[in-house]
């Protein structure tokens, strides 16, 4: 990842690509466990490089202090596992096509679970 400290409590970072994460330090006592539906994405080229990013990141669970770790699997449309970091974000590394979620977008309006 490239990273940017932005100023003394935060941080830009990107992964090869024009889309920024804007990570700030919340006050202490205002954090909160982030929920799942607002979960930050990593887009990576293979499902082979999510399975190595799987593998790695439960190799190390125990040195970043990650949690709730999924196991790889098809989910949307696309293969990717999500887990918690120390600081209570939840992300996901999955292995979207080149214009990530262009392509469902593409497809118009679905009929689903959701509500």
């Amino acid at each position: 990842m490239e990273v940017v400290r932005a100023s003394k409590i935060s941080i830009w970072c990107r992964l090869g690509g024009a889309h920024i994460y804007v990570v700030v330090q919340v006050p202490e006592g205002k954090k909160t466990e982030m929920p799942f539906l607002n979960h930050n994405g990593i887009d990576v080229e293979t499902e082979d490089e999510v399975d190595e990013c799987h593998r790695l990141a439960v190799r190390d669970a125990a040195i970043w202090n990650l949690r709730k770790i999924s196991k790889p699997m098809v989910q949307h449309g696309t293969y990717s596992f999500y887990f918690w970091d120390a600081d209570d974000n939840s992300w996901e590394i999955l292995a979207n096509p080149p214009g990530g979620y262009s392509w469902m977008f593409e497809r118009g309006d679905q009929d689903g679970a959701g509500t």
